[in-house]
């Protein structure tokens, strides 16, 4: 009996009516979470009159401080893919495509991801390496601004001297943080703890999928091995770390100018947990870059430290033009100019069992 092959432009008919449906009903849900903004702000005329006021000569640092954010995790994929695979420059165009162009894709940033993918192959990177980077790039960027935003956290809750029984859960929860960020580092440095944790990854595994306990464990080994001759020595451990503390900070740095470009003068560390709370936002499905929650999100975070609200949202629009909007537009340039760098022919002259090999090795 004949088995029966789907049609391949059914199939691209139906992703292309998913991917349609995804974008109609995020912008559906950015649409209602920006309304919601503006009236809180107090309708079009006051948003209006807020954003004209903002005070430009203030932009300026917001916007040279976003750039120098670029720069710095183009010099983190820098190290991690390998200097001698990428140059300083097309390092910061692979962040562009990944942290710029991708955060506005609808499967945020998984289409930026597959870009980045596709120009390592280009590259001659073999699949493992590239999954080992983008793997670790998350984890110590989840990890740092992870620590930064507890540590802001306790911070806050020193400087403003609210009453204990209105922060406890906040101080207990940026403390059980920390802690949890020392524990896992510590499992991480140890080779039987990852070991132990593929072993146990592997048996959720359905049944006629599950590998055998000693190639769990071996293939846990593994990844430990290649991470460690991804990640380097400790003082290349240090430089990352310091690096992508160095975006996140910056980032911050481009809200507390857009802050005082709307007239609101309030310390650096009401920006930076002001980002923190925004970044909740990326768990929520089909809105890519978080599009108005972020919007209502930030000013609600600043209007408790006496900034108006039609201010806070005249600096969040500011800051989303500068680090979200700008860079997902030069990220599309970037693209144009990845393809016009990788020889198209670099992906094709690897085979598998080459990826295979060097992720052996």
């Amino acid at each position: 009996m004949a088995t029966l092959e789907p049609d391949p432009d059914r199939v691209t008919r139906r992703h292309r009516i998913v991917v349609v449906a995804r974008w109609a009903l995020g912008l559906g849900i950015a649409t209602v979470a920006v309304w919601v903004a503006v009236a809180a702000a107090g309708g079009l005329d006051d948003s209006w009159a807020a954003i004209r006021q903002l005070d430009g000569w203030w932009l300026v640092p917001a916007f040279v401080i976003e750039a120098a954010s670029y720069l710095v995790l183009g010099a983190k994929l820098h190290r991690l893919i390998g200097r001698s695979v990428v140059s300083r420059s097309e390092a910061v165009e692979l962040g562009l495509v990944v942290s710029g162009f991708g955060v506005l894709t609808p499967a945020s940033p998984a289409e930026g991801l597959a870009l980045v993918a596709l120009h390592l192959r280009r590259r001659g990177v073999p699949r493992r390496r590239i999954t080992m980077v983008f793997a670790f790039s998350e984890w110590l960027s989840s990890r740092v601004f992870l620590a930064l935003g507890a540590i802001n956290l306790l911070v806050v809750a020193v400087i403003e001297r609210d009453p204990l029984s209105d922060l406890w859960p906040f101080v207990v929860a940026a403390i059980a943080v920390l802690m949890l960020l020392g524990l896992t580092a510590r499992m991480a440095s140890q080779p039987g703890a990852v070991e132990r944790i593929s072993q146990i990854a592997g048996w959720f595994r359905r049944p006629s999928r599950r590998l055998p306990v000693a190639v769990r464990r071996a293939k846990g080994a593994a990844w430990y091995r290649d991470a460690r001759e991804l990640i380097g020595p400790a003082r290349n451990r240090f430089v990352l770390a310091w690096l992508t503390a160095l975006a996140v900070l910056a980032d911050a740095a481009c809200l507390w100018f857009a802050l005082f470009a709307a007239g609101a003068h309030v310390g650096y560390d009401v920006a930076l947990l002001s980002i923190t709370v925004a970044a909740g936002s990326v768990f929520i499905p089909l809105v890519p870059g978080g599009i108005g929650i972020v919007e209502a999100a930030i000013p609600a975070v600043t209007r408790h430290f006496g900034v108006p609200y039609n201010e806070g949202f005249a600096a969040v629009l500011a800051y989303r033009a500068l680090s979200t909007f700008l860079p997902a537009g030069v990220g599309v340039l970037a693209i144009v100019d990845l393809r016009r760098r990788a020889p198209a022919s670099g992906a094709e002259s690897r085979s598998p069992s080459d990826d295979d090999a060097a992720g052996e090795q």
